[in-house]
């Protein structure tokens, strides 16, 4: 399984609709994913920490190298990830930073 982490600068409905359509122009790098993927879930939260979200996941998880960060100093925002509730685990500690 795997995270993809991204932002949407100009509404986050907007940009999950977007990529939840099958039918659409391909512009990112998750776009040309899509077609060969099935999303299970979407999780989305306020803020513009998509880089500092990112750096965290990779930590944890083994990255795909380039993909989806060619805007961000990282190598890549789609983790491999084994244990979906890891990823969670770690989503809501980050989250919670907030609190």
């Amino acid at each position: 399984m795997y995270v993809y982490v991204g932002s949407a600068m100009n509404g986050i409905w907007q940009r999950v609709s977007r990529h939840l359509r099958k039918n659409k122009k391909k512009h990112w790098h998750i776009d040309y994913l899509l077609k060969f993927a099935k999303i299970k879930a979407v999780v989305m939260y306020p803020g513009k920490r998509e880089e500092e979200l990112s750096r965290t996941l990779s930590k944890y998880f083994e990255g795909v190298q380039g993909f989806g960060a060619t805007d961000l100093r990282l190598k890549s925002n789609l983790y491999r990830v084994e244990n979906i509730d890891s990823f969670f685990g770690i989503a809501k500690g980050f989250l919670n930073q907030d609190d």
